[in-house]
């Protein structure tokens, strides 16, 4: 907005310079809250035309909606000086003054439309809003904050009245918050981790656009931009500690705490910055570098060898997790080889336990079948284990949010149901074998599969 009259800081002076000479008096407080016919107070004036003189003496004669609407003025022009000003007064040190200030932002003071800001708009709102890190500084250590919205089908009495009041003000006034507490400024003063506030709040965001229709595009632009406030954070990173503290929050480097959180809450743009790319490769390779320069056909080779040297790993890996060597094996690419080597016997132990079932020569627990099938049911009880161990991590919640683990769990009751069945048919069955070896004049048949 332009002001015509304050083009010249001369004129504006000319307007102000008699405020020195009034008598302090009721009549005095009423000129100096009269507006122009703009709706501009003399303090609003003094604080465009940048006059410090005039604004430290209408400071102490005006009166705290003069002087709130005053701050906001200052906020909106960002000038860090007279914003330091204003929150020097009393008024912003009194806790008494601030409850009243708090009630001149009441949701239904919508009848006052001389003010240019609507009733919704704090100082800190308005601040993080501009995006001015030394005001939004000023004002969080003075005790402002932004509250957080209500949820959206919150029907406690306070959103109840102010949907009934005005819906159209209700949603706006929601829209300014999420504006405020989604700006860079407001998020990076006023969290102690701010990653992890911009990925709730980017997921918060992304919620709304799907339920608030009308603002759909405002609240993705939020979301978004809350996403790009992390990634931003990473790209200041220069050195690998910095990154590792951005990464792991100051925790324990050995964790990956930050980045299965921006898994769940979907920040793509966080896990795929460079920085976290090649932090992810420094882990999955820790202790197996030299695996990562290989040509395929050598990676290819490997696989087989894994296989032969199941039990060795297995071994070293319980029982001397300590070592040189369990070291190696409990990084992440040597659990993840050993997890396909291990995987593939288990497949190959399946197709010998397909193809000798077919004969009915031999037995179920008995022989080479006997062998195959008993290591069959102990990779089934290491699988069952490791999803019991994956559930205990995880947590409840956590672990059914996960599709995949729900065709570990019918993989797994498949082959106990499958197992158990033909282990109870032998069992009943087993009394009956001379009886059955009269009647098929055949020594060697045991009914080995429930249709037999």
């Amino acid at each position: 907005m332009e002001f015509p009259q304050l083009r010249h800081s001369s004129s504006t002076a000319q307007i102000l310079s008699p405020l020195y000479t009034l008598p302090l008096g009721q009549n005095t407080l009423n000129m100096i809250e009269l507006r122009d016919y703009l709706g501009r107070t003399a303090l609003q004036l003094a604080v465009l035309g940048e006059h410090y003189d005039c604004i430290q003496l209408l400071l102490e004669k005006s009166r705290m909606d003069v002087i709130e609407e005053g701050l906001l003025h200052a906020i909106k022009t960002e000038n860090v000086k007279i914003c330091d000003m204003f929150l020097g007064h009393p008024v912003y040190s009194n806790p008494r003054s601030r409850l009243q200030l708090d009630f001149h932002h009441s949701y239904y003071e919508q009848e006052d439309n001389s003010s240019s800001f609507a009733p919704d708009i704090t100082p800190v709102v308005l601040a993080a809003q501009c995006n001015n890190f030394d005001i939004v500084h000023m004002l969080i250590q003075k005790g402002f904050t932004i509250a957080t919205p209500h949820n959206y089908f919150c029907f406690c009495t306070e959103c109840y009245n102010h949907k009934n009041f005005d819906r159209v003000v209700h949603s706006k006034s929601r829209l300014n918050a999420y504006r405020g507490l989604a700006s860079t400024a407001y998020l990076s003063l006023s969290c102690d981790d701010p990653i992890h506030a911009a990925f709730e709040l980017s997921r918060s965001l992304q919620k709304l656009a799907e339920r608030e229709k009308e603002h759909k595009n405002e609240y993705r632009g939020l979301s978004e931009k809350c996403k790009n406030f992390a990634v931003d954070l990473l790209d200041q990173c220069r050195t690998h500690e910095e990154v590792m503290a951005a990464l792991h929050g100051g925790t324990d480097t050995r964790d990956l705490l930050r980045i299965k959180m921006a898994i769940r809450y979907e920040q793509k743009k966080f896990i795929a910055h460079a920085s976290c790319q090649e932090h992810l490769a420094s882990m999955w390779y820790a202790g197996a570098s030299w695996f990562q320069h290989q040509n395929f056909p050598i990676k290819l080779v490997l696989v087989p060898l894994g296989i032969l040297f199941i039990p060795v790993t297995a071994i070293v890996y319980v029982f001397l997790p300590y070592s040189r060597i369990g070291k190696i094996l409990k990084s992440p690419f040597m659990k993840f080889m050993n997890y396909i080597c291990s995987y593939t016997a288990f497949l190959v132990l399946l197709f010998l336990g397909t193809q000798l079932s077919s004969f009915k020569s031999v037995h179920l627990f008995n022989g080479t079948e006997g062998v195959v099938n008993g290591l069959i049911m102990f990779y089934v009880l290491g699988m069952f284990w490791a999803e019991c161990k994956q559930l205990w991590e995880e947590g409840v919640k956590g672990y059914f949010s996960q599709m995949w683990n729900y065709m570990d769990i019918t993989m797994l009751a498949l082959y106990t149901a499958g197992y158990s069945t033909e282990g109870v048919i032998y069992t009943k069955t087993r009394g009956l074998v001379a009886a059955d070896n009269l009647i098929h004049g055949d020594a060697h048949w045991v009914p080995t599969k429930a249709g037999e």
